[in-house]
Formats: structure tokens, sequence, C-alpha cells
């Protein structure tokens, strides 16, 4: 098997796995009715449709149409360009407040993706197809340049509007499309080297020829996202495809059997298999539902503690301020009250109303002790205490209390 036929199987691998994830995610329960699901069925078939022009430009090595079908691949690269950054707009949600900027993102997106395919099929674009050792180079001319702009804001567009939505979503949603950024993160920067950067940059246009591989990444941190984050909510259909091909596959061995035993042995063995998928089918659904249920819970639980912290900030707060404010007073009340009764400064008082102040003067210093108190509880929750550690009497302890 020579070098040709390894990139021909992994191109037509990578064609099967597009398609397969575009449909898996397309046919969801109501995925059809679903905008975000139709603009990643739409990017997918794109993206099919770019591997397959790239398939084809390979299987026509040397012969007189190779440059119309390399022509193809870059005018159908700039759609699926356009395509995903469609997608993304939307992904996981929309973010973009303003309709307008949404509707000029997706009318230039589209008009930018026009012209280059315009400019692909120029003879000045893609002058020819010359041969190094066997190996195809196209040629570009002067209006490459200008095609590798647009294509690289396409594609630049495409990674700050993910980056923006990354930012403004939630912890739950990051935790979902995380890694399948990552994968279209991975796609774009090796389409801006391959189609941009090492062709109108470093002279080197035979790297272009493995654009398409670069969806390999995407759709493989896509997988990862859907068996361990569960995006887009697709594990019940996976479950009813793996069940369906096993059904199947008994079906048809009830169906080639060789004796009558053999049949109504794999007849007796098709109807447990199935009864069991139904089970199996049956059990899955309801994991996915108490799973959403629980993330449901768990939001409304967040939201719940969140908001028991402000109150309790709140809380704090009204505890430090208060004891602060009645601190002036009581200090004044006790300053006063001081002054009468030990300085003498309101004279000699007589027996009975020296005794009411007296009180008077012991009910501040408690209220004092007790504003004191509250500051200290205040500064205990903001872990603000100062503990002093000193010796004192069991007995005046015991008489205070």
């Amino acid at each position: 098997m020579n070098y040709t036929s390894y990139i021909l199987i992994l191109l037509i691998l990578d064609i099967v796995l597009s398609f397969f994830f575009g449909l898996i995610i397309f046919v969801v329960k109501q995925g059809w009715k679903k905008q975000i699901n139709q603009r990643f069925f739409i990017f997918t078939i794109s993206a099919v449709i770019w591997q397959i022009a790239n398939l084809i430009m390979f299987v026509n090595v040397g012969k007189p149409n190779d440059l119309s079908w390399t022509r193809l691949t870059y005018l159908t690269g700039a759609f699926a360009a356009y395509f995903l950054l469609r997608f993304i707009i939307i992904f996981p949600k929309t973010y973009i407040n303003n309709q307008l900027t949404i509707k000029f993102l997706n009318i230039f997106g589209l008009i930018l993706a026009l012209v280059a395919g315009a400019l692909s099929l120029i003879p000045n674009t893609i002058t020819a197809i010359t041969y190094d050792n066997g190996y195809r180079n196209p040629d570009t001319g002067s209006n490459f340049l200008l095609f590798a702009l647009i294509l690289a804001f396409l594609v630049l567009s495409t990674i700050i509007i993910a980056i923006v939505n990354y930012i403004r979503s939630t912890a739950l949603e990051r935790i979902k499309m995380k890694y399948m950024l990552i994968g279209i993160a991975i796609l774009l920067i090796l389409i801006i080297f391959t189609d941009v950067i090492s062709p109108s940059f470093m002279g080197n246009n035979y790297l272009s020829n493995f654009d398409a591989f670069s969806l390999i990444f995407l759709f493989g941190f896509t997988f990862y996202a859907i068996t361990k984050h569960q995006l887009f909510n697709i594990k019940i259909i996976l479950t009813e495809t793996a069940v369906g091909l096993v059904v199947v596959a008994i079906f048809i061995q009830t169906l080639l059997a060789t004796s009558e035993i053999n049949r109504w042995l794999d007849i007796g063995l098709l109807l447990l298999v199935s009864y069991g998928s139904y089970l199996l089918i049956k059990s899955v659904k309801v994991e996915i539902k108490q799973k959403e249920e629980l993330q449901v819970l768990a939001k409304k639980l967040d939201e719940a503690n969140a908001h028991l912290e402000e109150l309790d900030a709140a809380k704090d707060n009204f505890l430090s301020m208060a004891a602060h404010e009645l601190n002036t007073p009581i200090a004044a009340i006790e300053g006063y009250l001081s002054m009468i009764i030990d300085e003498k400064m309101a004279g000699e008082l007589n027996e009975k109303l020296s005794g009411y102040l007296t009180n008077i003067y012991g009910s501040s210093k408690r209220l004092a002790n007790l504003v004191k108190n509250l500051l200290n509880v205040s500064r205990i929750e903001s872990n603000r205490i100062h503990l002093i550690f000193a010796e004192v009497q069991t007995e005046d302890v015991i008489a205070q209390a």
C-alpha cells in the first residue's frame, strides 16, 4: 500500500465520521427543530463535501482535470468555514444580544464566502499544478493573497466569537463546550497555517493538500465531549443505534440459519435480546432524566447557597455597623455618668439619686459589653477576631454570669 492509498483511506474514514456525527446529532429527539442542531448538521454536510472534493482531487493526481478539482477544494473549504461561523454564533446558545450584529455576521460572512468561492475559480488564484517527486504542489497567483485574507477573516471571526461565547457561558455550559472548542481551535489554527501562512508567507503550497485532515481533531474532541459530558444530549441515540445494530445482526443470522433448530434458537435469542434491549433503553432514558433533574436541583442549590451567602454578608455588615453606631452614644453616657458619680462635677449627690445614677452607669457598662460582644461575633464570622489570653478568677466569672 503506497502513500496515496493511506491518504485516501484516512479521507474516506474522515468523511464517514463527519457525516455520522452530523446525522446522529440531527436525528436526536426534536433535533431537526433546534437551530443549533440544524446549523451543526449543515456544517458537517459542507465539511463532507469539502472532504469529498479533496478525495477526488487525490484520485485525479496527474490527470487533466486535477487543477479544476483543486480549485473546487478551495471553493468548498471557504463555504465550510462560513457554515462553521454560523454554527459558532449560536453555540451553545446566542450570547450576542444585538440582532443587527447577528444579521451582519451572517450576511457579511456569506458575502465573504461567495467572494472567496469566486476567487478560487479564477485562473490567477490557483494558476497550475506542479509535481515534485510525485507530490502535487498547487501554484498560486496574484489573487491568492486576497483569498487567503478572506479565509483568515472568517476563521479569526469564528475563534473570537467562540472565545466570547465561552466567557459569557455558565459553568455547566463551559464543561460541555470546552472540548469541542478545543477541537474547533485546532481545526482553525491548522487551516490558517496550511492554507494561509504556509503558501502566502512561507512559499510552501504542499501543506494545503492536508487541510481537510484537520477535521479529525474537531470530530475527535466532539466525540469525547459527547461521551464524557453528554454534549447535544445524544446518549440515548447512541444506545439505540448500538442496540439496533445488534438486533439487526441477530435477525440476519436468523434468516441465514441452515436448520430449523438453529432458526428457532436464533428466534428465541432475538426475542430475548430485543426484550433486554428494551429494558436497557428504558433504563438509559430514566438515567438521563434523573441526571437532568439532578443538574436542575444542583443549579437551584447553588443559587440558594449564593443567596444565603449574600444574606449572611448583609447580616455581618449590619451587626458591625450597628455595633459601631451604638458605641458612640454609650461612650457619651458612660463619660458623663463617670464625671457626675466619680469626679463629683455636679456636686454632692443625695443617697437616693446616687443610687439611681450608679444603676444607670452599671447598665450602660453592660450595654457597652453587649455591643463589644456583637462586634466580636462579627469579627469571628469574618475571621478577624484577636484572642487575648489572661488569668482570671473563676469566682468573678461566676458572679458576672
